[in-house]
């Protein structure tokens, strides 16, 4: 199985301009295909930056940190000790990276970089270190009011799939509120 995935443990130092960078193993097709979380929180691509194809480095904490960034970096951008950092790659799959026209030439890299696409999203599904599998396992199907015929929707109040044989079909297929 692939790795998609690298874990570190904070000690306050690590990541930071000057002092030793994080590094990662795992191909990938764009660098915003590479993320980064602290503590399972993924952090927004300006808190960190890519020295290296294979390296991250955590830039300082602004002048208003959040209540999150302070908790788990220190002032210089370092995740405090025992943070939980994880690196992970998160494919694009909404595009496919080329798009042929009628008429248009073929190149091989393009074809490459379609099945690298594919291939790299089957192997983030399979690992389950990668947060597109771990953060699926936390969804539970509540079933208790499952009946024959229920409808199974997602009810994202109470974070979790139900089975409802009272909601009315064309409230859900036409989009109403449930």
């Amino acid at each position: 199985m692939a790795t998609t995935t690298k874990e570190y443990t904070g000690d306050g130092s690590k990541g930071i301009a000057g002092q030793a960078v994080l590094t990662f193993n795992f191909p990938y097709l764009k660098t915003e295909d590479v993320r980064v979380s602290l503590n399972g929180a993924t952090l927004a691509t300006t808190k960190y930056s890519l020295p290296t194809a294979t390296s991250i480095q955590f830039n300082a904490l602004g002048s208003s940190p959040s209540a999150f960034e302070t908790s788990t970096q220190e002032t210089n951008g370092a995740p405090k000790t025992g943070v939980k950092i994880l690196i992970f790659r998160r494919t694009g799959t909404d595009l496919a990276q080329a798009v042929f026209g009628a008429g248009s030439s073929i190149r091989a890299k393009d074809l490459n970089n379609n099945q690298d696409q594919s291939l790299y999203f089957a192997q983030e599904a399979s690992d389950t270190s990668n947060p597109l599998i771990s953060d699926i396992q936390t969804f539970q199907v509540n079933d208790s009011a499952k009946v024959d015929q229920s409808i199974v929707y997602y009810n994202a109040a109470t974070n979790s799939f139900q089975a409802d044989a009272t909601t009315t079909k064309s409230t859900i297929v036409d989009g109403g509120s449930f």
